[in-house]
């Protein structure tokens, strides 16, 4: 029993811990000048998790494999919010650092 309640609290707070935003909506998005292959956002500040109101970075180093394509498939994803007002969920799979997105979600409703 106390096994398994030690268990589920490691796995929600693993599931948990990169989440950077929820619920919120991209106003503004722009590649990183200089020699960094990425993009930032910027939210409405609408939303709940640690960078609301902050900036968001989506930097290729960051990405799983460092993949370039997964980076591309981010920025598509952000245009495609941003061109249509949807909700965007945001996550880090490292820590919660708003400089080190790697993943984003998007929906007409909220998550």
């Amino acid at each position: 029993m106390y096994l398994s309640i030690a268990l589920f609290t490691l796995i929600s707070f693993q599931l948990s811990a990169g989440e950077l935003v929820n619920n919120a909506k991209i106003t503004r998005m722009a590649n990183i000048s200089g020699n960094v292959d990425g993009f930032y956002l910027n939210l409405d500040g609408s939303g709940t998790g640690p960078c609301v109101g902050t900036p968001i970075f989506f930097k290729v180093e960051k990405m799983p494999g460092q993949s370039k394509e997964a980076l591309n498939r981010a920025v598509s994803l952000a245009s495609m919010a941003f061109m249509m007002d949807l909700y965007v969920q945001i996550h880090n799979y490292s820590d919660d650092d708003c400089y080190g997105a790697s993943y984003i979600r998007i929906s007409k409703t909220k998550f």
